[in-house]
């Protein structure tokens, strides 16, 4: 998987500045602002699908352009979008649970819960669950922190999902260091993420697909390097989720 696009002008960037703003605020710039991953929440970045409520025009959570197959990057002053250029800088497991029939989100667990069985899938889904005593249901997921427009944030891999993460993780591992022949970094290259339709019995939804872009800069892997040691170090905090974008 290869491809040659430049990546895009930060989003930030692109934002027009007053003219009247312009000269006033130059002496100030970073003031009030905290570079500090601690002070931040890693917001979610998902693909949107057909029963996702912000691609419903009708309903309160619509948000405008959006679309089945499209990301939604949460927080962001361009949340709609068709693609990403992207840094994956780690991978966490975690076990999220639920209240039962989608009623909310309860915790975020470190280690499968001891007290989970196997459940058969109900009604129109044929998926199996994993479900605590109390009846919450617990659901496997590969985080991947990513940072986007040099920004952190967490693409959740659950269900159909993990294929995906699994396959991007087999990709990292074919860059070895020339000396010690052990594989390179996850940051050490960027990516462009899109989506692609799947379908099968249960069915249809969009997975990400990712496509190499190439080498990172020294200033991006730097970057990339301190959100991977934040994340390893257990110290990120990550914004509520919903399961409004589950696949299948």
């Amino acid at each position: 998987m290869t491809d040659d696009p430049k990546p895009p002008v930060p989003i930030r960037s692109s934002l027009p500045l007053p003219a009247e703003l312009a000269d006033i605020t130059v002496a100030d710039v970073g003031k009030g602002v905290s570079t500090k991953a601690e002070d931040a929440i890693v917001p979610l970045v998902t693909v949107l699908q057909s029963n996702s409520p912000q691609c419903d025009r009708r309903g309160p959570e619509y948000l405008a352009n959006a679309e089945a197959g499209k990301f939604w990057v949460r927080g962001n002053v361009e949340p709609v979008r068709d693609e990403l250029v992207v840094i994956p800088c780690a991978m966490a497991r975690a076990w999220m649970e639920w209240l039962p029939d989608r009623q909310g989100y309860v915790a975020r667990h470190e280690e499968e819960p001891e007290d989970i069985a196997i459940k058969p899938g109900e009604g129109n889904s044929r998926r199996p669950v994993l479900v605590r005593r109390s009846g919450n249901v617990v659901q496997d997921t590969r985080e991947l922190y990513l940072l986007v427009d040099d920004q952190p944030y967490m693409l959740p891999c659950a269900s159909t999902f993990h294929q995906f993460a699994r396959e991007w993780q087999s990709w990292f591992r074919q860059f070895v260091h020339p000396q010690t022949r052990k594989p390179l970094p996850s940051f050490a290259r960027r990516y462009k993420l899109v989506t692609v339709p799947k379908t099968n019995a249960m069915g249809k939804w969009f997975m990400p697909k990712f496509i190499d872009l190439g080498w990172v800069d020294k200033a991006e892997y730097a970057n990339a390097r301190a959100f991977n040691e934040f994340v390893e170090q257990g110290r990120q905090r990550i914004a509520p989720p919903d399961r409004s974008d589950d696949a299948a």
